[in-house]
């Protein structure tokens, strides 16, 4: 085997049309964004992008055509918002797309880093947390609501009063609630639907700024 590592000007040679490449980096943070363009002078179409938390790279690849599709978990701008290359081209169907959990996605590239066709992990199917851990003190509960390409970052208001509801903490404190303006569901939402849950969980309401003393010890259904 060659040496695989080459000079950038050599990327557009080592991948061929219609490859399959993995991006690093995180939210928006850490992308090789050096390779990315790389790819797109060196003119690559049909490609298969895999990330597990895309940003500004991949929407860059999907808006100078060089995927042919992507695997993904989520592809984000963060606070600045939805991708919009990436959105027009899956709403329009012209990029063909595999959703994945992100726990499914490395799962998988485990798997053909050590050269076997899977490796086996359980499932998202349900929630095994009451039976394993049946005397929660405090949950906190990350709301918000937000949304991006259809896929659920943060809970809603009703979600997050389901959440209570199947891992039945004795103490609750609702996090994560006016960080971003592309929330869609206020504090508010999770009060409404709290109040007519009929729970018996203690909520804790606090104030940006406000503290919360966690004692364990202090904190019984």
């Amino acid at each position: 085997m060659g040496d695989k590592v080459v000079p950038l000007e050599a990327l557009g040679d080592l991948v061929d049309d219609g490859c399959s490449v993995a991006i690093g980096g995180g939210w928006f943070s850490n992308h090789p964004m050096a390779a990315v363009r790389q790819l797109v002078r060196s003119g690559r179409r049909g490609l298969h992008a895999y990330t597990v938390v895309g940003s500004v790279d991949v929407d860059l690849l999907v808006g100078a055509g060089v995927l042919g599709h992507l695997s993904f978990s989520m592809v984000t701008l963060e606070a600045f918002g939805l991708a919009p290359n990436v959105r027009r081209a899956i709403e329009s169907g012209r990029l063909p797309f595999t959703e994945l959990t992100g726990l499914g996605l490395l799962v998988g590239l485990e798997a053909q880093g050590r050269g076997v066709p899977f490796l086996p992990y359980r499932g998202p199917f349900g929630s095994d947390i009451p039976a394993r851990y049946p005397d929660i003190h405090l949950a906190l509960v990350h709301l918000g609501g937000t949304r991006i390409l259809g896929i659920t970052l943060t809970m809603d208001g009703v979600q997050g009063v389901e959440a209570l509801r199947v891992i039945r903490p004795a103490h609750a404190i609702p996090i994560h609630v006016d960080d971003y303006t592309v929330f869609k569901s206020p504090l508010a939402d999770f009060q409404a639907a709290y109040a007519a849950s009929g729970l018996i969980t203690t909520m804790h309401y606090l104030e940006r700024g406000e503290t919360f003393q966690f004692d364990p010890t202090g904190l019984h259904r």
